[in-house]
């Protein structure tokens, strides 16, 4: 890295070099221009105080004495803006570059609370629990934390009339998310007790909600909702063609969120027409065909639409960096754009994310009569069993295999 001239403090130094970085990055001017507010404060801060490094500590320090941003508040958008600039500095002296984004919504707890979720990742570890799931489970968690915060209890003074309290919270929520919420602290409380954090295990005030296998109906819709979808994209503009190549994958194809954001150009075999990748869900490989039609939605999008970028998946964020999306970004902004752009109904408890392109597919193809084991096989379920709850929304596929009812 240069050396700061005589003139200019380490910090201020450092600074201009991660602006210089980030115009390679594409990030705008304005952008920049916000950031650089920050910067420049905290480059005089850190003169005032002989800092000559970057560090979170003291510019934790800083965000808190200026701009009132601790533990326990929420961020207003200009002070995620404010501490998205601190990080950057920090992220620049450690490493050299800048970290992601991470575009989850977070909330920022107190200390008292931060065992809670540490004590979940040490149950995911030692239960091998997978990634996806770990964040549900800090999803879940938070849902709790809050109601503690709310009430400003201490885990140590917790009774069971405050986990009465909470589980009266949860009444209002579906019953599949009622159960998982109850597993989770089921599985966390005991850890808690454990460690000599909570005075008493609290876990065995947490019921189990029993819920049927496949008692869910998917949600699906018809192929001319789905065809209105893709009709209601504006290909004319860069991301407008990656909408449309991304929608074609799930419509199509039926592809999983996840492995559409890793789909690599790798992927695509040209030559044979196909699509060929490892799913992330089932660690299994999967052969699909490549049709002209969704053939030339990625040849546009590649050619005509794709922002320049090192990045090896195919579909990128149009804002800079332009880079990959995040593992925790299911798209769901892609697919309520357009499904308000086609002015599609959605009935109260009906969804509509972007895995409802797999539903709709499933349900349409055994509607056509197509045999199970086939609908399995495109869809790349390990058994069939998994595929056989789309037969809920089959409707017209279940009355044609009706008996009569002899007289």
């Amino acid at each position: 890295m240069n050396q700061p001239t005589p003139n200019q403090s380490p910090v201020q130094a450092l600074v201009n070099r991660l602006e210089s970085y980030l115009v390679t990055q594409n990030y705008t001017v304005d952008t920049l221009r916000h950031y650089r507010h920050v910067w420049r404060q905290l480059a005089c801060y850190a003169d005032e105080k002989g800092i000559v490094t970057a560090d979170a500590e003291w510019m934790t320090q800083f965000l808190r004495e200026h701009y009132g941003i601790s533990d326990g508040n929420s961020l207003t958008r200009t002070q995620k803006t404010y501490y998205r600039a601190a990080g950057m500095l920090c992220d620049f002296q450690r490493y050299g570059y800048v970290l992601r984004r991470n575009h989850t919504k977070r909330e920022i707890f107190p200390r008292r609370y931060q065992c809670i979720f540490e004590a979940a990742e040490k149950y995911c570890a030692q239960n091998r629990i997978a990634e996806r799931t770990r964040r549900q489970f800090s999803v879940h968690l938070r849902r709790f934390v809050s109601f503690l915060e709310s009430r400003n209890l201490r885990i140590e003074a917790i009774e069971a009339a405050h986990m009465r309290e909470y589980f009266l919270t949860l009444e209002p929520l579906a019953k599949t998310t009622v159960a998982f919420d109850l597993y989770v602290l089921r599985s966390v409380l005991p850890l808690l007790f454990a460690d000599g954090v909570a005075s008493s295990d609290l876990s065995l005030l947490c019921p189990s909600v029993r819920v049927p296998a496949r008692a869910k109906i998917p949600s699906a819709y018809s192929p001319e909702d789905i065809q209105a979808i893709l009709d209601a994209v504006d290909r004319e503009n860069p991301q407008g063609k990656r909408d449309y190549a991304i929608l074609l994958l799930a419509a199509r194809l039926g592809l999983r969120v996840g492995d559409i954001r890793e789909l690599r150009f790798e992927n695509i075999r040209w030559d044979e027409a196909e699509i060929r990748f490892i799913q992330s869900k089932t660690g299994n490989e999967i052969v699909l065909p490549l049709s002209h039609e969704l053939g030339w939605a990625l040849i546009d999008y590649v050619k005509n639409g794709r922002p320049i970028t090192d990045s090896k998946v195919i579909f990128v964020r149009h804002i800079a960096p332009y880079d990959a999306f995040g593992k925790n970004n299911n798209l769901n902004s892609i697919i309520s754009k357009y499904f308000k752009a086609a002015n599609i109904y959605v009935p109260p408890g009906k969804r509509h994310g972007m895995h409802v392109f797999r539903h709709s597919l499933a349900s349409s193809m055994l509607a056509n009569g197509t045999p199970l084991p086939v609908v399995s096989e495109a869809l790349g379920h390990s058994e069939t069993n998994t595929t056989a709850r789309y037969l809920k929304i089959a409707v017209e596929q279940l009355r044609s295999c009706a008996l009569e009812v002899s007289e």
